[in-house]
C-alpha cells in the first residue's frame, strides 16, 4: 500500500466512524453521502503529489465532514428538506467565505438541471 493510499484508508475510516455524518440519514442516506465523501477524497488524495497528500488529506477531509454534518443536521429538523433548504445550509461550506459570482451560480444551476432532468427521465 502505497503512502497515499494509507492516508486516504485513515481518511476515510476517519469518516465512516463520525456519528455526527450520519444519526439523522437513513442507511440509504448515509450510504450515498458516504459513498460520495470516498469518492471525493480518493480523487483529491491519490492525485495529490506524495509531499501534500498529508496535508490536501486533511484539508479535503474537513471540507466533507463539515457538508456532511450540515446535511445530517439538515434531516434532524426536516425529513422533507427542499433543494433550496439544502442548498442554503451547505452554501458556506461550497463557497467557503467567497460569494458566488453571476456567471458560477448561472453555470451550475444549469449543470445541475440538466442531471436532474437526465436522471428523473431515466436517460
Amino acid at each position: 500500500m502505497s503512502s497515499r493510499e494509507e492516508i486516504l484508508r485513515r481518511a476515510v475510516e476517519s469518516l465512516m466512524e463520525d456519528e455526527r455524518l450520519r444519526s439523522n440519514l437513513t442507511d440509504y442516506e448515509a450510504e450515498v453521502v458516504l459513498n460520495w465523501a470516498n469518492s471525493w477524497l480518493e480523487k483529491k488524495i491519490l492525485s495529490a503529489p506524495e509531499e501534500k497528500a498529508e496535508e490536501i488529506a486533511s484539508k479535503e477531509k474537513e471540507r466533507v465532514r463539515n457538508l456532511l454534518i450540515s446535511l445530517n443536521n439538515m434531516l434532524l429538523y426536516s425529513r422533507s428538506p427542499t433543494l433550496s433548504m439544502a442548498v442554503g445550509l451547505v452554501e458556506k461550506h461550497l463557497n467557503e467565505g467567497v460569494p458566488f459570482s453571476t456567471k458560477e451560480i448561472l453555470e451550475w444551476v444549469t449543470e445541475l438541471a440538466g442531471i436532474i432532468w437526465e436522471r428523473r427521465s431515466g436517460s
